[in-house]
């Protein structure tokens, strides 16, 4: 049985060494076929745009107070944008100087057209202090149309320095002159010395 498949497979062998022509024309055939085929045969998408339903409304309102904050932005926000049916999800952060939402819509809804309403109703609606100015983002904004992938800015603050003050015990050690670990011994004159084991 061996013999018969060597057979078979030196048969097939000799058949396209003998005729190089064929297999030449034959090679060259599956180049232009895979070529078409990666070109224009074939659609493919390396990074397809997803269209994810959520707004990012930020409005920095520098007071300090995140009562404050909360009653005269983030709650003034959010009964402006009460009103719109599409909505699906409301989830707000306050802080000490900012307030944070996320708007999530209805799946067959876009974040573009989301945003849009969000500000229309916020701008006709919302009695906002003064020098408070609202931004609205996307995840599909001009990150993803640049780069091609969905592209989320996260906003973090730290907390009030007032607020940490009686949670630290000892003070930082300053960085000036310390050393990592036992200093080297000095030595004049020679070019090698054990190092001390850690």
């Amino acid at each position: 049985m061996e013999n018969a498949e060597k057979s078979l497979i030196a048969k097939f062998s000799t058949f396209f060494v003998r005729n190089y022509r064929t297999t030449i024309l034959i090679f060259v055939g599956v180049l232009v076929l895979g070529y078409g085929a990666y070109t224009s045969f074939l659609t493919r998408e390396g990074f397809p745009a997803v269209q994810v339903p959520i707004v990012f409304i930020q409005a920095p309102y520098f007071v300090d107070d995140a009562e404050k904050v909360n009653e005269e932005v983030t709650i003034e926000i959010e009964d402006a944008i009460a009103d719109i049916t599409e909505i699906n999800k409301v989830q707000s952060t306050t802080g000490n100087n900012f307030s944070f939402i996320i708007v999530e819509f209805d799946q067959d809804f876009s974040s573009k057209e989301g945003s849009r309403l969000i500000k229309e109703q916020v701008d006709k609606d919302a009695n906002l202090p003064e020098g408070v100015e609202v931004k609205f983002q996307t995840l599909n904004d001009r990150y993803h149309e640049k780069f091609g992938f969905p592209f989320v800015t996260t906003l973090s603050t730290s907390p009030n320095i007032a607020t940490l003050a009686p949670t630290i015990e000892t003070p930082m050690p300053s960085m000036r002159g310390s050393t990592i670990g036992p200093p080297l011994p000095r030595s004049v004159g020679r070019s090698r010395f054990p190092l001390p084991a850690p």
